[in-house]
C-alpha cells in the first residue's frame, strides 16, 4: 500500500516514469574509469621515480646551458645522452604499469558484461522481461528457481509450497534460507539482521527452490549490496602501500638526503676553482661544477632499480595470468608473495554455490549379438553440457534425446526425464 502497487496489475507507465526520475536506475554506482593521464601519473608516485625525474629535468637544464656555449660544428646531442637515458627508463616503467592496469580493468569489465541482468515484471497487467536496471520501487516481479534477485523485494505470495534462497554471496552462509510471504515474514525488530528478515528477498541472492511473487522495495545503492558498495568505496580511499613500496619510499628519502648533501658539498668545495682562467667568467665555472655535482648524484642513483622491479612484478603477473588470475595493480603480486596462509569462506564467494549436473549414468543393455549377453545390464556414463541453472545443453553421445525417449518410452532415459520433470519447480 505504501508503494501504491497492485500485485495483479503492477505499476502504470506514468508511475514508472516518475519513480525512475525520483530513484534513478537500479544499478550500483561505479567509480568513473581512470583516464590515461591519471594512470600515467600514478606510475610516478614512487619516491625513487620522482627523484629520477627531478634529476633528469635538472640534468636537461644544465645540458641546455652547455649546448648554448658549444662552438659551431660540435655535436650537441652528446650533452643530452644522460637525461635521455634516465627519461627512457622512466617511460618504459610507466608504459609497463599503465598497460597492466588497463589490461586488468578491461578483463574485469568483460566479466561484468557476462553477467545477465533481466527480470520478469508485471506492468499494466502485462508480464514482460526487462533489464534489471529498469526496475523501480513498487514493481511486481516473478522469481523462480535459478533466478538472481534483481533488487531488494518483499515476498507477497508463493506459487509453490515453499521458496528457498541462497544468501551466501551476501552473508557467507552456505545453508539456504526459507522465505515467507505477507505478515508471516515480517519482523517487528528494528534493524534486524539480514538472516532474520524472512520476508525480504535481497538483491544478488539466488533462488534455489520454489517460485513466488514479490514487490520491489529498494533499488540501486539503497539495497543491501548498495550499502556494501558504499563501504568498499570508502575503504578504497584508505589504501595502504605495500611493504615493498614503503621500503622503496624510505630508501628514496634516505638517498635523497645523502645525495643532496654530497652534491652540495662537492659544489661548495669547487667554489675556489670557479675563477679558473679556462672559464670565461665565474658564472660559467659555477654551471660547470654544478653539472659535475649533478653527474655525481646521478651516478649514485640506481636508475635501473624501478625498471627492474617493474619487470620482475610483470613476470609474476604473467605467471598468475596463465592461471586465470586478474591482477589489477603490479604491487599486488609482491603483497601476495608475502602471504603464507589464506583464510576464506569459499561458499558463495569463490564459488557460486550452484549444483550442476555434469554426467548422466544409465543402466543399458549390451549390444552384443549373443542373446545371453544382451540380457545383461551395464552402466554407461554420458557427459552433460551447460553450466549453472541455465536450461541449455546437451547429453553428449545420446544423439537426439527426444527421439530416444519416443523410441523407448519405457527406457532408462525416459525414466530420468520423468523424474526431472516431476521433481522440479
Amino acid at each position: 500500500q505504501q508503494l501504491q502497487s497492485n500485485p495483479r496489475l503492477g505499476l502504470t507507465h506514468t508511475q514508472v516514469t516518475s519513480r525512475t526520475q525520483q530513484y534513478g536506475p537500479n544499478v550500483l554506482e561505479q567509480a568513473p574509469p581512470k583516464s590515461l593521464w591519471i594512470l600515467v601519473a600514478e606510475q610516478f608516485e614512487d619516491r625513487l621515480v620522482q627523484i629520477l625525474l627531478g634529476v633528469a629535468i635538472l640534468s636537461g637544464i644544465f645540458s641546455l646551458l652547455e649546448v648554448q656555449q658549444l662552438e659551431s660544428g660540435e655535436s650537441w646531442w652528446k650533452s643530452f645522452v644522460e637525461p635521455g637515458v634516465i627519461l627512457a627508463i622512466l617511460v618504459v616503467n610507466a608504459v609497463v604499469g599503465v598497460v597492466q592496469s588497463q589490461s586488468a580493468a578491461d578483463s574485469l569489465q568483460a566479466l561484468q558484461n557476462l553477467q545477465s541482468g533481466t527480470a520478469t515484471v508485471i506492468r499494466e497487467g502485462t508480464t514482460q522481461t526487462l533489464a534489471s536496471s529498469e526496475l523501480v520501487p513498487g514493481d511486481v516481479i516473478h522469481v523462480r528457481v535459478g533466478d538472481k534477485i534483481p533488487a531488494d523485494a518483499r515476498l507477497v505470495s508463493l506459487q509453490t509450497s515453499t521458496i528457498q534462497l541462497d544468501e551466501g554471496s551476501l552473508t557467507g552462509e552456505s545453508v539456504t534460507v526459507g522465505k515467507f510471504p505477507g505478515d508471516e515474514g515480517t519482523t517487528t525488530q528494528a534493524n534486524a539482521p539480514i538472516q532474520d528478515q524472512k520476508g525480504l528477498l535481497f538483491s544478488g541472492t539466488m533462488v534455489t527452490a520454489g517460485s513466488g511473487q514479490a514487490v520491489v522495495v529498494q533499488t540501486g545503492m539503497d539495497t543491501q549490496f548498495g550499502k556494501i558498495q558504499k563501504g568498499v568505496t570508502a575503504a578504497q580511499a584508505d589504501q595502504v602501500k605495500t611493504p615493498l613500496a614503503q621500503r622503496l619510499d624510505e630508501f628514496g628519502n634516505q638517498l635523497t638526503g645523502i645525495i643532496a648533501g654530497i652534491c652540495l658539498l662537492v659544489w661548495i668545495v669547487s667554489i675556489p676553482k670557479m675563477n679558473d682562467p679556462s672559464f670565461a667568467n665565474v658564472w660559467e665555472g659555477a654551471v660547470y661544477y654544478a653539472k659535475v655535482a649533478v653527474a655525481l648524484g646521478v651516478a649514485a642513483i640506481p636508475e635501473g632499480l624501478p625498471a627492474v622491479i617493474t619487470l620482475c612484478l610483470s613476470l609474476g603477473t604473467r605467471k598468475m595470468a596463465e592461471r586465470n588470475v586478474i591482477v589489477r595493480k603490479l604491487p599486488s603480486v609482491e603483497t601476495l608473495g608475502c602471504v603464507s596462509v589464506i583464510c576464506t569462506d569459499k561458499t558463495g564467494t569463490l564459488t557460486t554455490n550452484e549444483m550442476t549436473a555434469v554426467s548422466l549414468v544409465l543402466l543399458e543393455n549390451n549390444n552384443n549379438s549373443d542373446k545371453k549377453d544382451k540380457e545383461k545390464k551395464h552402466l554407461v556414463e554420458y557427459d552433460i553440457e551447460g553450466s549453472s541453472y541455465s536450461p541449455v545443453g546437451q547429453i553428449l553421445g545420446l544423439g537426439d534425446s527426444r527421439s530416444e525417449v519416443q523410441k523407448t518410452p519405457m527406457g532408462a532415459l525416459a525414466d530420468v526425464a520423468a523424474v526431472a520433470a516431476l521433481c522440479n519447480d
